[in-house]
This record gives structure tokens, sequence and C-alpha cells, in this order.
């Protein structure tokens, strides 16, 4: 869907859902890891600026080994 919308429209900027992006990774995850996830998936979403949802990002990575 993405690349056909950047074919119709090249030059929109195009924004996945934050509730479907968590829902892909969360799937993705191992049962007994899922709460855990999500717990810090929000904490990644719910940042003010640019620079702390980047920090806290890499945060996340590092406290889950994916970084």
């Amino acid at each position: 869907m993405h690349s056909a919308a950047r074919q119709l429209f090249p030059k929109v900027f195009i924004q996945s859902c934050i509730v479907h992006k968590m829902r892909n990774v969360i799937g993705k995850t191992r049962r007994k890891y899922k709460a855990n996830i999500g717990e810090n998936l929000s904490a990644v979403f719910s940042q003010e600026t640019k620079e702390d949802t980047v920090r806290e990002a890499k945060n996340f990575c590092k406290r889950t080994g994916t970084w």
C-alpha cells in the first residue's frame, strides 16, 4: 500500500498508525515477553519530542537486546 501511495502521491509524507506498528511488533514477540514489550513500546511512542522519542527508542532496543 505504501508503494502504491508513493507512486500516486510522491511528495506526500506517509505515516503509519502507531497502533498498527505496535501490534506488528507485539505480534512477532514471544508470549511471555508481550506485556513487557508493550509497556516499553508505549513509553517510546508517548514522548513529547522527536529527540526524546529517539532516546527512548534506543533505550528500548538496549533493554530488549535488539540494539
